[in-house]
């Protein structure tokens, strides 16, 4: 009898840091980023892509890291299975907009992990009791030329 072995997780990080005010953006990415792969490598993750928004506010989904990590969940063919971030800031400040694009992730498929939280809550677990608003992120990736008519 064959082994059954584990499915293989395919990851993408996905860090974002702040306005230009902040000390250093571009280091604070790089440090997510560094603990994200860490993250990985504990969880036997496959990091099949990165994707980062330095000096980019968390309130609009107008970053191009966050596009092409929604762009590629709302592929036909997807290569990866989980965004992982550091925490539910990262992807955004605004309670609606993170169920937005928590509910557009998971209704594509996708999972959602926050390497520094333990408790996930409501938002990151995908409450399907809302629908997600996909059509609207849909046409905003399209606007940003993240997505094509036939996506």
């Amino acid at each position: 009898m064959c082994p059954i072995l584990p499915a293989l997780v395919r990851a993408v990080i996905y860090a974002r840091s702040g306005s230009e005010m902040q000390n250093a953006p571009s280091a604070k990415v790089d440090e997510q980023l560094r603990r994200l792969r860490q993250h990985a490598l504990e969880r036997s993750y496959v990091i099949v892509g990165e994707a980062s928004d330095a000096s980019q506010p968390g309130t609009t989904l107008s970053r191009p890291g966050l596009a092409n990590v929604m762009s590629g969940a709302a592929a036909i063919l997807r290569t990866f299975d989980l965004v992982l971030t550091t925490n539910g800031a990262r992807l955004a400040r605004n309670p609606m907009l993170l169920k937005e694009i928590t509910s557009f992730l998971n209704g594509a498929g996708i999972k959602i992990e926050y390497a520094d939280e333990a408790d996930l809550g409501p938002l990151a677990g995908g409450d399907r009791q809302e629908l997600p608003r996909k059509d609207r992120v849909e046409d905003h990736l399209r606007r940003l030329g993240g997505l094509g008519e036939d996506d």
